[in-house]
């Protein structure tokens, strides 16, 4: 996996975390999140790793088996997490160049795609001052 240069302008300008635009996700979806707390990009591959890692030990075997845990920290990256901890992560498993965004919705008790590229999630807020 390679992050994208994306991440880096991402995590400086919502080093902050940000609040959202409009009370819609890429595809019309109401997130009801905002990024609180945003990796630094020269971190985000060990730390983003370490943390989804720790993230997914905290599922039952018959919640998340253990071939889909391991397929997801293959193909995953955590950039950043909402304000209860719940992780952004970049998911790499349909476009290898161009991540989609996927977050824990912890409301829903679902992983849900919030936007199709790193760009676009970017998009939906506007930095915290």
């Amino acid at each position: 996996m390679h992050i994208p240069e994306s991440c880096a302008a991402f995590a400086e300008k919502f080093k902050r975390g940000g609040r959202l635009k409009t009370e819609r996700d890429a595809f019309g979806q109401p997130p009801e999140t905002e990024p609180a707390d945003v990796l630094p990009a020269d971190e985000t591959a060990a730390r983003g790793a370490e943390y989804l890692a720790r993230f997914l030990d905290a599922f039952e075997e018959e919640d998340l088996a253990a071939a889909e845990k391991a397929g997801r920290l293959k193909t995953w990256v955590c950039f950043a997490t909402d304000g209860a901890g719940n992780p952004f992560c970049m998911d790499f498993s349909h476009a290898p160049d161009c991540p989609a965004v996927v977050w824990w919705d912890d409301a829903e008790l679902v992983w849900r795609t919030t936007a199709a590229s790193l760009e676009d999630f970017a998009a939906l807020f506007v930095p915290e001052e």
